[in-house]
């Protein structure tokens, strides 16, 4: 399993195997307390904590399937994460976690504090996590790979992220093991907020943060600023996975420098400009030359063909182009020259330069799912798609008038 650097969280929910159901002939033996819901208001709340299940632990906290009810009468089944620890970063997360709520992010139901432990209550989905998904679909003997998933899920990933962005939170540890899916309804929502940052004028990091194989390349140099591009550069990560099987850069243990070398080797040296823009050449020059003479990069790169450094300010052109040879005959990708195009606009090194997620949700790849009737699209199933193109006022104000032409012209369609 892919481990984060996150120093916050490592909590790991979904990321095993499902939980147990439970029997509707279990006895029910109620424990109850005061907690938080997620508009702030204080309620009474009772967990049927003696026949709840493990849903995954990591370092600092262990989640559970619990039945809860409320004095308002709300009843059902909660994803309950327990800490032992009273840790900052736990509050920090519940506090941005009750100010979200959007069809694509893991919604907080209540929250409260019983001596030394925090329990945290969040929307349960039936389901399981991304990483698995795509991982059981491209064993499948039929070779049907993920099918119509990779837009839906592709889809979902970048509006969760878009509405994020739009309040000024980045993820910052955005990959599949943080994602969770339902093959059944077609939903999906992003879960796992323990490193998001709200972002804040001037203010930089202390630590780097996110799971390599999914850290955008001005993390692997060392900079230090959490920016939207930074989740996009993920995303853009985990729909490769979703369209090869695996993550285009490669997986497994390896150092900062190692895994930017596997980006290079992919899409070329960047230009100096390139740099500037990534931030190593201005903040983090030292560092560079101790990873240079630490990881012996000049002979490395000379093994690999790319040993004389290109010069040109201008931006790299986009050998991006060349993740159609990773696709598969089990690939989920039903138009190569559109997933290749939306793919090579988001994994660049400048992260200026890359599609904002807002935007790529306008891109011609996802034209089915944005318009399913048209194309006569349904999930494996037989069921029809989860409504994609439900935006709210909020999300709308964000969309730049070239992007609203374009989903509110599906969302008409769709009715």
């Amino acid at each position: 399993m892919r481990e984060s650097k996150c120093m916050e969280h490592f909590e790991e929910m979904g990321r095993s195997k499902r939980a147990k159901s439970l029997s509707s002939n279990e006895k029910v033996d109620y424990e109850c307390t005061q907690a938080k819901t997620r508009t702030g208001r204080v309620t009474k709340v009772c967990l049927d904590k003696a026949n709840q299940s493990s849903l995954g632990s990591g370092a600092f906290a262990q989640v559970y399937k619990t039945k809860y009810k409320q004095k308002s009468g709300e009843s059902g089944v909660v994803a309950l994460k327990e800490s032992s620890s009273d840790l900052l970063p736990l509050k920090e997360e519940i506090s941005l976690m009750s100010k979200l709520s959007h069809p694509n992010i893991i919604g907080l139901k209540f929250s409260f504090q019983n001596g030394k432990s925090w329990f945290v209550g969040m929307e349960f989905m039936e389901g399981g996590d991304l990483y698995h998904f795509i991982k059981d679909n491209y064993k499948r003997k039929d070779g049907a790979g993920i099918g119509v998933f990779c837009e839906l899920f592709g889809y979902q990933i970048f509006r969760g992220l878009a509405y994020l962005h739009s309040k000024k939170i980045v993820h910052r540890d955005l990959k599949p093991e943080n994602t969770l899916v339902s093959g059944e309804t077609g939903a999906l929502k992003l879960i796992d907020f323990g490193c998001s940052k709200k972002l804040r004028e001037g203010q930089r990091d202390t630590y780097r943060v996110g799971t390599k194989e999914f850290r955008a390349p001005e993390l692997l140099l060392h900079t230090l600023d959490s920016t939207p591009p930074l989740d996009a550069w993920s995303a853009g990560v985990i729909m490769t996975e979703m369209g090869c099987g695996k993550p285009i850069f490669g997986e497994g243990p390896t150092d900062d420098w190692d895994q930017y070398l596997r980006v290079v080797e992919f899409l070329g040296e960047p230009t100096e400009r390139e740099e500037e823009e990534m931030g190593s050449r201005k903040r983090t020059s030292r560092s560079m030359v101790d990873l240079f003479k630490r990881g012996n990069c000049c002979k490395e790169i000379a093994k690999k063909g790319r040993s004389k450094r290109r010069t040109s300010s201008k931006a790299s052109s986009k050998p991006i182009k060349d993740v159609s040879s990773h696709l598969t005959s089990r690939s989920a990708v039903h138009d190569v020259s559109a997933f290749t195009d939306l793919v090579s606009g988001i994994l660049v090194y400048s992260p200026k330069k890359r599609t904002h997620c807002l935007d790529a949700l306008a891109h011609d790849f996802f034209q089915r799912v944005r318009s399913p009737a048209e194309f006569d699209l349904s999930l494996p199933n037989g069921k029809p798609l989860p409504k994609l193109t439900d935006f709210t006022d909020e999300e709308i104000s964000f969309m730049s008038k070239s992007v609203k032409k374009i989903l509110l012209a599906d969302r008409k369609k769709k009715r």
